[in-house]
């Protein structure tokens, strides 16, 4: 449920740009820094709960497209973006 919250309201913002762009920025910034330092079950409420669904937004995967190249992160945008790809396009 709380994943569910989350990404409401990050869409919300992203439905809301170019002037919630700070916002943005800080929240991954936050879900780069929760991902980084959290443990495996961590890490994957962070894909499963959240990027996976947020990816299936047009254009938000674009918005994490750096972590393509993190060696750190590079996982985590690969998994949710295959998983968002896979899904019925409902949008």
């Amino acid at each position: 449920m709380a994943a569910h919250q989350l990404n409401r309201w990050f869409l919300d913002l992203w439905n809301e740009r170019p002037k919630s762009e700070p916002f943005l920025n800080g929240w991954k910034k936050w879900f780069e820094r929760i991902y980084r330092d959290g443990d495996e079950t961590i890490k994957r409420a962070i894909v499963d709960g959240s990027l996976e669904h947020l990816f299936e937004e047009r254009g938000v995967s674009a918005f994490f497209a750096d972590w393509k190249s993190d060696p750190q992160l590079s996982t985590a945008f690969t998994e949710a973006k295959l998983w968002a790809d896979t899904q019925p396009e409902t949008r």
